[in-house]
């Protein structure tokens, strides 16, 4: 019972959310169906009208105008039922677009910690699946609810038409329908299990198969040989996939037999008692062909009514995964603690108060006891062995992550109490796995910020992008990547970086953080990076976190991360004189290969 009344809530939100977006979708199912109702009456009551007309030998104008009635009838409702369909399948390809933004939109907005949980990502895969391709969506349901009604329309008239000729032998039929109406109720089951059995694995040949049409990869295949090993992820997919559309095919063809079987004793059975009458001289020749086409379409549109609402059912349980995912990761903010608005010229203080983090699925503390504060005019430098924790702490920082224990305050507020949108105003990152769109420079650039042309000209100059963008065929409006044009350019990873580093000076944040994003640049590119950003950002502060501790140097203070913990901080000169510890043994140990 919980479960039928889970599927009637999930089946009035599909409708409800179709209802929104358009009403007259609701009056052409309406036309659907009456139409669907209707028209097989012209196929089953005029040709017992036409045979009894020949055998009685009436007029031909009269058999002719019965069969142009019948004729007309019939393809007059096959066009309306094509324009109808038509119309309805514009409407509902429109509304799966707009379902598959909204999915798009939950991922992206979703806590960042479950973008890393594979559990999460199997719902993911489940939402999508189960609504686009399994369920058939707005389109599958809403066609089976115009098979259900129509031919439950159909149905009853047949049955007062053919209970007032006194054939009380569609109790038999009735019978023998509830028979393939069990068989329909077990192949839906095996189809059900099929879809939710085969998610996990989609979603790895999914990702394999993508690999194998993604050109960022293509370089990495071919040089290091990778094609055996993606091929055998494929290959074992294919394998398994193989066997379980086996077993399900060897389920169906049990049924689908059994369904034959039903169907020969209903065949022949029916048109024995038909004959039967007709030797006994109880009905006439066209009652013959009126009560042959009604048994057959009692027969088709039962089977179909029940194939239908098992079909819904089937539909239902699979677009519950869409909008569980919806209502489970969606709307995330729902706070507003934090009405004003946030400028960069405002201080702001941010501390970590006791802060421990281990990632999700994971009892291995990354930081552990983390105490800090980091003001909004400082320049902070981060730095310590791989594996320290730096990444996790800017991560908790800019609020990717929340801590497992501990807190992390902004101005004295809490950062959970704070809609994750609002608390992104006064941060810009740029990590060390940056990415750039295959879009114009200066969409790279500028984002959904809008355009401010002296600050835009300012920040490319600064990061030394200016002179790269003028010899560009179709400067600042270039493409990145050759993925939809042939005019588009590939840039190298150094200059890839200036643009990414632009793009966070672009945003204008009270906080800058720079996360390792000069790997790719030489050592005097980096340094001078570091140094351009450390002077022209005079509001604000800049975190940095880069292996070459030389950039450390213009730093206000500099955290020095071990195992986890924050083990000394201060600036340059008070910790290289501590010698015996970590920060001036890493400094030293590099300095060396530059005299």
């Amino acid at each position: 019972m919980g479960k039928n009344h889970n599927q009637i809530k999930i089946m009035k939100k599909l409708y409800f959310e179709a209802w929104i977006h358009s009403k007259s979708y609701f009056l052409c199912t309406i036309l659907l169906i009456i139409v669907n109702a209707v028209l097989p009456f012209a196929s089953i009551y005029i040709p017992k009208i036409i045979i009894d007309a020949i055998v009685n030998k009436e007029q031909l104008t009269a058999i002719l105008l019965w069969v142009f009635i019948m004729t007309a009838a019939n393809y007059l409702g096959f066009m309306i039922k094509q324009l109808l369909s038509y119309m309805m399948s514009c409407i509902e390809d429109n509304f799966a677009d707009i379902c598959r933004t909204k999915l798009g939109r939950t991922s992206m907005d979703m806590e960042y910690r479950h973008v890393e949980n594979s559990k999460v990502l199997d719902e993911l895969e489940k939402a999508t699946r189960g609504m686009f391709w399994y369920s058939g969506g707005l389109k599958r349901v809403t066609n089976s609810m115009v098979e259900i009604i129509s031919n439950v329309i159909t149905l009853i008239g047949i049955l007062i038409m053919v209970i007032t000729m006194r054939q009380l032998y569609v109790i038999v039929i009735c019978i023998i329908v509830l028979a393939q109406i069990f068989i329909e109720y077990k192949n839906s089951g095996y189809d059900l299990g099929f879809f939710k059995e085969m998610n996990k694995y989609n979603r790895e040949f999914r990702y394999y198969t993508n690999i194998l049409q993604n050109y960022d990869f293509g370089k990495e295949i071919r040089l290091y040989g990778a094609q055996p090993l993606i091929l055998s992820h494929v290959r074992d997919y294919e394998v398994y996939s193989d066997l379980v559309f086996r077993r399900k095919a060897k389920q169906k063809s049990i049924t689908g037999l059994a369904t034959a079987v039903v169907n020969m004793i209903l065949q022949v059975s029916a048109y024995a008692n038909i004959c039967r009458q007709i030797i006994d001289g109880a009905i006439t020749i066209g009652s013959f062909s009126l009560l042959s086409n009604a048994y057959v379409s009692i027969v088709s549109k039962s089977s179909a009514i029940f194939y239908n609402v098992f079909n819904i059912k089937k539909s239902i349980s699979l677009i519950s995964d869409f909008y569980s995912f919806i209502d489970t990761y969606g709307n995330s903010e729902k706070k507003e603690l934090l009405s004003e608005e946030i400028h960069a010229d405002e201080n702001y203080t941010i501390e970590f108060r006791h802060v421990s983090f281990c990632y999700p699925n994971s009892d291995v503390y990354v930081l552990k006891d983390i105490n800090t504060k980091i003001l909004s005019n400082q320049k902070v430098s981060i730095v310590g062995k791989n594996g320290a924790g730096k990444t996790t702490f800017i991560k908790l920082l800019v609020g990717l992550y929340q801590p497992v224990e501990g807190q992390i305050l902004l101005n004295g507020k809490d950062i959970k109490e704070i809609p994750f949108k609002k608390y992104q105003k006064i941060m810009a990152t740029v990590f060390q796995d940056f990415k750039t769109y295959t879009a114009s420079i200066k969409d790279n650039i500028c984002m959904d910020s809008p355009m401010r042309k002296e600050d835009y000209e300012e920040v490319i100059d600064k990061v030394r992008l200016k002179d790269v963008i003028d010899h560009l065929p179709d400067k600042d409006e270039t493409i990145l990547g050759k993925q939809f044009s042939t005019k588009g350019q590939e840039l190298s990873g150094g200059q890839k970086q200036r643009i990414a580093i632009a793009k966070a000076m672009y945003k204008d944040s009270p906080f800058l953080i720079l996360d390792e994003p000069t790997a790719a640049l030489d050592v005097k590119m980096e340094y001078e990076i570091y140094q351009l950003v450390s002077e022209c950002k005079t509001r604000g502060a800049v975190i940095f976190i880069s292996h070459r501790l030389s950039s450390c140097t213009f730093c206000d203070r500099i955290l020095v991360f071990d195992q986890g913990k924050i083990v000394q901080d201060g600036n340059h000169q008070q910790l290289y004189r501590e010698e015996e510890k970590l920060y001036h043994k890493l400094f030293y140990s590099q300095a060396k290969y530059y005299v």
